[in-house]
């Protein structure tokens, strides 16, 4: 009996309830931010589209690299006056 607990192989218990904790955390984050570029870019457009704001709800972090892709974050939150001040510098320059 003594012999069949020493060849007992142990094993490792590996916890990871800090890293499920963290990366929660980092998710709820990631969403927030995704809501956040996505009521910006959305109230800029004046429409509400509604598959774009599922994938920015359910991933995030495919729609922040998306938008980031495409438009870039700059467009989103950069004001209408800003941009017709950018395209009034274009007109000079011609």
């Amino acid at each position: 009996m003594n012999n069949t607990k020493k060849n007992k192989i142990k094993e490792t218990f590996i916890n990871t309830d800090w890293f499920i904790k963290i990366y929660s955390y980092f998710h709820i984050f990631i969403t927030i931010v995704a809501l956040i570029i996505y009521y910006t870019c959305s109230k800029k457009n004046g429409e509400f589209n509604q598959r774009i704001f599922v994938v920015a709800l359910c991933w995030p972090h495919i729609y922040i690299m998306y938008i980031a892709g495409t438009g870039g974050l700059k467009s989103c939150f950069s004001s209408a006056e800003e941009e017709d001040e950018d395209e009034d510098e274009d007109e000079d320059e011609d």
